[in-house]
């Protein structure tokens, strides 16, 4: 078995993108015939994230299972929330196995399972998914009604399990992965933005010295942040409501108390941070959402 690990991935975007490419992948290459073992399968955990951007994804990975399923490729989606996978998908769903849900999903759930208290003897739907034990589950077979079941693994699974041990790991294998790269280029790429922006505000402070009107105390500040960018990106995610009270910025008397624990602005921190948003609006909030 193989687990590729999408989570350290630098978005959202990006893990669903990575899903798509793997799955899109293991079907070219069953179209190819290019598969030598008798069968696949491809699991997606937390399914429910690969659908959660563009409608036009419904269909692309709906499609992909329905054709994988001519060659003998098996596609798992794994989720906690079955409501929230879309229509399209669940309607190509041939086997569903149903743990207890979430409160909010269980009416849904019952309904899709095609239980009624008549079925169930007389007990609510809701309740009996909501009660489900450790390994119990509805088990729902194309369209037929959902069965209660309970898994009983067999001793010599278990024995299996406790022996197995991952393969030790493969430096080589890891250099030479593209996603690695990708996320190498990423990270490049969102730090040379995140320099420009320290230098455009930078060079706009010291530009600003010069304003006419400003205090002695603005233009130091100012000075400050020419010397340190970052300062008024911390000015600027506090006037945004992104970060609460900061020692720094008290120590500046850029915010001061207005009663109990709220905090706001001084005069001179709306004055000189009026002057910066007007011209790198754009560079303080990529600079405050990077020190979030």
């Amino acid at each position: 078995p193989c687990v590729v690990r999408l989570d350290r991935l630098p978005s959202s975007e990006g893990i669903t993108a990575s899903a798509l490419a793997l799955l899109y992948e293991v079907l070219h290459e069953a179209l190819r015939g290019s598969f030598k073992a008798r069968g696949l399968m491809v699991l997606l955990d937390e399914a429910h994230r690969v659908f959660q951007f563009r409608p036009v994804r419904e269909h692309v990975v709906s499609r992909m299972c329905a054709e994988l399923r001519k060659y003998r490729v098996r596609v798992w989606l794994v989720t906690q929330s079955l409501a929230r996978l879309p229509h399209q998908v669940l309607a190509n769903i041939a086997h569903l196995f149903a743990f207890r849900p979430l409160l909010e999903d269980a009416e849904w759930l019952a309904r899709r399972l095609r239980l009624s208290s008549e079925y169930l003897g007389g007990a609510d739907p809701v309740n009996v998914l909501l009660s489900l034990g450790v390994g119990e589950c509805f088990a729902q077979h194309g369209a037929g009604r959902g069965v209660r079941v309970r898994v009983e693994v067999p001793s010599w699974l278990v024995e299996r399990w406790e022996s197995w041990s991952p393969e030790p790991y493969r430096p080589e294998l890891a250099l030479e992965s593209p996603y690695l790269e990708a996320r190498r280029l990423i990270r490049e790429m969102e730090e040379r933005r995140l320099r420009e922006a320290r230098r455009r505000i930078a060079e706009l402070a010291e530009k600003l010295v010069d304003e006419q009107g400003l205090t002695a105390k603005e233009r130091d500040f100012l000075r400050e942040v020419a010397r340190r960018p970052e300062l008024a990106a911390k000015l600027y995610a506090f006037a945004s409501g992104w970060v609460g009270w900061d020692e720094e910025l008290e120590g500046y008397g850029l915010i001061k108390s207005v009663g109990g624990l709220s905090y706001g602005l001084t005069l001179k921190a709306r004055r000189v941070l009026r002057l910066l948003v007007r011209d790198a609006r754009r560079e303080l909030e990529e600079l405050a959402q990077a020190l979030k």
